[in-house]
Order: C-alpha cells, then structure tokens, then sequence
C-alpha cells in the first residue's frame, strides 16, 4: 500500500496486536508482511426453474448456493483450531 501510494506520503506501517504468547512488557518484531493473508475464487451457481407443482424437476440455484455458504462456514468453525485466526470475507454470491 505505501509503494502504490495508497496511504498517500506515508512511509511506514506499523501493526500492533495484543498476545498471550509473549510475557508481559515484551515486544515482537518481524519485518515484512504479517498476520494477513488474501485470496479470491468466482463461483458461478446456475439453476433450472421449475414450478412449485414440480419442484423435481427443478435444480435450485439458492438451495446449492445456501449449502456452499454452510460448508464454508462448517470449515471454520470445525476444521481449524479457534485460537488460530481465520478472516474470510464473503463479498457477493
């Protein structure tokens, strides 16, 4: 961000982020980027109408839709460990 300018003249970022990892009064230093990760996929989910008369013949684009955002979530909350963060930012279906 501050090579592309986006902080305008700043020269410098600085993070800072309380830990139970450290003793108290201690500070950690790392250079470089830390504690932050970025990553994007598309999906795209199509579906087949249908009429409520016939709902089996229909494939439900907001059922699937509606399974991915739990399995997603399901990820989270039950295959990493809670005191390890994990941020995910769901921007749009």
């Amino acid at each position: 961000m501050v090579e592309e300018g986006a902080l305008g003249e700043a020269e410098a970022i600085f993070g800072l982020h309380v830990t139970d990892s450290q003793p108290i009064g201690v500070v950690g230093v790392r250079s470089g980027a830390s504690l932050a990760g970025c990553g994007f996929f598309k999906a795209t989910i199509t579906g087949k109408g249908g009429h409520a008369a016939l709902p089996q013949l229909s494939v439900d684009p907001i059922i699937a839709t509606s399974s991915i955002v739990l399995s997603l979530q399901h990820l989270i909350s039950r295959e990493t460990n809670p005191l390890d963060s994990q941020v995910h930012i769901l921007r749009h279906l």
